[in-house]
């Protein structure tokens, strides 16, 4: 069990899924999946879309970076306010034209029912 704010969490998720689709325009291949691991719940984005350009990914989550045309680049660096407000972590792995991971670790509530 994890400890959530439901609606704020589903909120920073829905924000992954819409950009993953967002990077496939012409299509692809959207995978959400979790596991649980010592400690930790792990809730991956996966893409087969553009990815991200290198030199874009070290500023990814900061407030106003933004590869998208119209974007206000808040979306991400909110998606990672989130997840840290929750005591988890967010990094992203991408390569350009193969497509972009998130990976979400959350800790787990040892002994809450209900979470």
């Amino acid at each position: 069990m994890v400890s959530l704010d439901r609606d704020l969490f589903e909120k920073a998720l829905l924000n992954l899924v819409l950009n993953a689709e967002d990077a496939m325009p012409e299509g692809g291949t959207l995978t959400v999946q979790a596991r649980a691991e010592v400690g930790v719940v792990v809730l991956e984005v996966i893409d087969t879309g553009c990815g991200i350009p290198a030199d874009v990914l070290p500023r990814l989550f900061k407030p106003f970076v933004t590869t998208k045309a119209g974007g206000n680049g808040l979306g991400l660096a909110t998606v990672r306010k989130v997840v840290a407000a929750h005591g988890g972590t967010i990094e992203v792995q991408s390569e350009p034209g193969r497509g972009s991971k998130f990976t979400v670790r959350l800790p787990v509530n040892l002994g809450e029912a209900g979470a």
